[in-house]
This record gives C-alpha cells, structure tokens and sequence, in this order.
C-alpha cells in the first residue's frame, strides 16, 4: 500500500503521540509498504524514520516576507509559524487545509494524526482518509480550538484509536463513525531491565518521574507526592525533563533534561519505582516503558493507560485525592518487597504482550478491512 501520514511537527515535543506515529510508520514500511510522512516544520527529526519525509511548502504569495522572517528568527517561515501561531490564525483556516491538502501525495491511503490535520486529509480526496486519533480536550487549552477538534470527529473518515477511551471521545461526536481500537506498544528492544544502573544513590529508594509543562501531566503534582513521601521515608528523585520551580522540593534529586532512549531505559532500570501522575492520557507510554523495565509504577488513573494498567498486578493505581495519602500508599508498597516484586513481574509480563508489532498488525487490518469508501 502507498501510505501518507500528515503530521504536525517531528521535533521532541511531540512526545508519546510522535513515538507512535514513528513506530507504526516504520513497522509499515519495514512490512514492504510505501510510507510517506508530510509534515509542517522544518525541525529535524528526534527519533529515527524510515520514511520519506516532506515539507508543506508555502504558495509565493504567503512568502513575501521570508527575507524579514528569517533576519529576525535565523530560519525560514515554516506552514506552522503561518497558521498556527498567527494571531488571525482562526481566519485562515480555510487556506491552511486547502494548502496541506494540496501537498498530501497521491497514495492509497492519507492519515491524519492530529485534529489539526484531519481536514487537510479529508479534503485532499488523496486515497482513504483515516484519522490516528490520540486527541483529548485536556490537551487543547483554547475554547476555540476545542470547537475545532469536537467538528473534526464529526467527519466522515475512518478512525484508528489508541485507546477505548479515545474512541469514546470520537463516538460521543458520530456514533455512527468507523472505529477501530489499535492501541500502543513499547518496544522491547530498546526498553528491558537493565543491570547496570545509570546512577548510584545510596540505600535510599529512588523515585523517577518525568516532567512535562501542560498543566494535565500535573508535573506539580507530582513534586507534591514527592515531598509527602520524603516525610515518609527518605528519598532520591530521578527527575527527567521539565521540572516545575513550584513547590519547593525538600528531596534529594538529580535532574535530566534531554536523554536518550537507551539513557531513558537505564534510568528507569535504575530506579525503584516510576511515578506517573497525570490527569489524562490517551494512552500513556512511560508507565508502559517502565514496565518493560522491570520497574515498579504507581500511577493514578488518566483514563488513556486503563488498556493495560491492573491495581496490583503490573501497578499501584493512586485514587486518593489526597498528596499525603497518595504518599503513604506508596510508602507502604516501597517497604513491601513482595508487593514490588509482583509488580515488577505483572509489568513485565504485560509490556511483552503490548508491543509495537501487534499494533501494526491491529493498523493493517483497519486498512485492509476499508479498502473502498
């Protein structure tokens, strides 16, 4: 099959949703399928693509003022810095689909991965139209774009999820719609249980989490639970990526900013249990990647990771409301070794059945299932 993926950007803020996107894409072509991946930035990519890759071009007219753009900001203007962090960008909706949907390439299938890119595909009458949908409203700060992403589950496209949850979201706006949960993975050859361990930090547990600023990941939060735990018992914190100034941390910790994906596996290798605290999730990867590491979670209930997650089994899900109580809990399974050890194997055993390659399999299968529209 000849495959378009049309995605936003392929820089690290894509986060969890680029991963999969990446995954799923380069499963595809491995399987002997023509990829192609359009995208509306110029950044480099962050993680390794088999696929070819193109760039939205602007039309001359919206290129006037290139010179000016790229003497203030050393780079060219980019599709993104036109429609989307324009000012008037609620007015140019119209020319930004007809622009993405004219750059999409003959295939036999397009797919949108994001609620900004679904009209573009759906116009581009370029193949089948999907939709990956790993959206949710937490995620959109903005009433208006809320508006928009309610009227892109209307369309009539087929939609792949990568959650029940998800799903439900697109069924509340077309009940009528063609819906198929394909999930998420991990890779397991990237993330296993390390032996050697990225850092040493005495006999005190060590606590990993990994900051994010979008106020539904709740990175503060977590900082909360950290210090009523370190009232608990006495702690170490493997702090990966954005941590927030407030609260205060009275922990021990050492931070992470950017890591790779080898240096990610070793520091939840190294690490006693991960924490996860976020509102909502489409899916959730990192608690999945810890897993598959052999380390215990505790993570709360963000809707997205109820696809694998099992209280007691591969996680201790944290319902309380309460920091404090939060903590406690998870002091209490920090002293529990037999609770740990269970947890690390029900995680285990879970990331080996949650993996990449099912998920293609999940994703062929929708293509292959809605071959005419």
């Amino acid at each position: 099959m000849d495959i378009s993926f049309v995605v936003w950007g392929l820089g690290r803020s894509g986060g969890g949703g680029l991963r999969a996107i990446v995954e799923i894409v380069n499963r595809l072509s491995k399987k002997g399928n023509k990829v192609k991946i359009l995208t509306l930035t110029d950044e480099q990519p962050w993680l390794s693509i088999q696929a070819e890759i193109n760039r939205v071009e602007l039309p001359y007219s919206l290129r006037l003022l290139d010179p000016l753009f790229k003497l203030r900001h050393k780079r060219r203007r980019t599709a993104e810095d036109v429609f989307h962090k324009s000012k008037f960008y609620s007015l140019l909706q119209a020319d930004f689909a007809k622009i993405v949907a004219e750059a999409i390439p003959d295939c036999d299938i397009s797919v949108a991965t994001w609620y900004r890119t679904a009209l573009p595909v759906f116009l581009s009458k370029k193949g089948i139209p999907f939709f990956f949908m790993q959206d949710f409203y937490e995620q959109i700060d903005n009433e208006t774009h809320r508006k928009l992403f309610q009227e892109t589950l209307t369309l009539p496209m087929h939609f792949i999820t990568n959650s029940e949850y998800t799903r439900q979201l697109v069924l509340e706006q077309q009940p009528n719609a063609t819906t198929k949960v394909v999930g998420a993975g991990v890779n397991t050859n990237v993330f296993y249980p390390r032996q050697k361990k990225l850092l040493e930090a005495g006999n005190c547990p060590t606590i990993m989490v990994i900051g994010r600023g979008e106020p539904y990941k709740r990175a503060e939060m977590a900082i909360q639970i950290l210090n009523s735990l370190n009232g608990f018992m006495k702690i170490h914190a493997n702090m990966v990526g954005w941590i927030p100034p407030k609260p205060e941390k009275n922990f021990e910790f050492t931070a992470f900013k950017y890591v790779t994906d080898v240096e990610l596996a070793r520091l939840y290798s190294s690490s006693d249990l991960f924490l996860f605290a976020s509102e909502t999730e489409g899916f959730a990867l990192p608690p999945l990647e810890a897993m598959a590491c052999g380390t215990p979670v505790a993570m709360t209930d963000c809707k997205g990771n109820r696809e694998y997650a099992v209280n007691g089994y591969n996680c201790l899900l944290l319902q309380e409301e309460s920091t404090e109580r939060n903590a406690q809990q998870i002091a209490e399974s920090i002293e529990n070794k037999e609770l740990l050890a269970n947890l690390s194997r029900g995680g285990l055993q879970t990331a080996s059945e949650t993996t990449w390659d099912r998920v293609v399999e999940r994703v062929t299968k929708a293509f292959s299932e809605n071959t005419v529209y």
